[in-house]
């Protein structure tokens, strides 16, 4: 199977072969404004020797009236969430919250509606009067996830020689205690590599961090942000192809 597709699925083997248990989004939420949603998508494995099964996630947005819907395909990797694209991964989202834009306002979102996955909350029962009956579950939708768009307004990587200028923004900077800032030579695995102190006046304020001589290669980074009343949440991910020139003695 690795020979034909290409692909490493040691992983595959080990989470579903060789181990037990399987995967739960019984906590998943969603939130929208406009025909911006999020989703809050953190996994739990249920008895289960792994403590996190990689695998993809189908979800459906829908609107009543007019009718409208529109399915999605995230994959669930190390607990950061991936947009699914003709089968290539898109850049991590920094962990369990994803944004999307959609072409009409959302009123429910569906997970798994098409009974493809092995994951609570879908069920499938059989009786002798109705059998194999899929019930779609419906993820509940929370006010208190907010947009990532609407907390920081802008966030960027930029290379400048042999470092990287990381710029982000907010709108009201007396909403924060600190920005940590992250980086990652996977876009898997992040590590601390800075910390800023929120400022205390009111209104927007833009924040910079410069990273002394990036590693070589794809470098990610993102941020913590720490929010006064506790709370902390991610940015999206940016990234910097930081290649290395290689000369040649002859």
């Amino acid at each position: 199977m690795e020979a034909v597709s290409g692909l490493d699925l040691s992983g595959m083997f080990n989470d579903w072969i060789y181990s037990k248990g399987h995967a739960s989004y019984a906590n998943a939420r969603w939130n929208n404004v406009g025909n911006k949603a999020v989703l809050f998508l953190p996994q739990t494995a249920v008895s289960a020797d792994s403590s996190h099964f990689d695998m993809p996630i189908v979800i459906r947005f829908k609107r009543t009236s007019p009718v409208a819907d529109t399915t999605i395909v995230l994959f669930d990797k190390g607990r950061n969430l991936y947009r699914v694209n003709n089968g290539v991964l898109s850049s991590p989202s920094g962990g369990t919250l994803i944004q999307v834009t959609l072409p009409f306002t959302p009123m429910t979102v569906e997970f798994d509606p098409f009974a493809e996955i092995l994951a609570v909350p879908n069920t499938v029962t059989n009786t002798a009067t109705n059998p194999f009956t899929y019930t779609i579950p419906v993820i509940a939708k929370d006010p208190a996830i907010a947009l990532l768009a609407t907390r920081v307004v802008d966030f960027t990587a930029q290379k400048e020689g042999k470092n990287a200028r990381i710029s982000w923004s907010v709108e009201q900077s007396q909403d924060y205690n600190a920005f940590e800032i992250e980086r990652s030579t996977n876009g898997t695995v992040f590590e601390k590599i800075g910390n800023q102190t929120a400022a205390q006046n009111n209104g927007a304020r833009n924040f910079n961090y410069t990273d002394v001589n990036i590693p070589a290669g794809i470098v990610y980074y993102r941020i913590k942000v720490i929010e006064k009343d506790g709370n902390n949440f991610y940015t999206k991910i940016a990234s910097i192809n930081n290649k290395v020139q290689e000369s040649f003695v002859v």
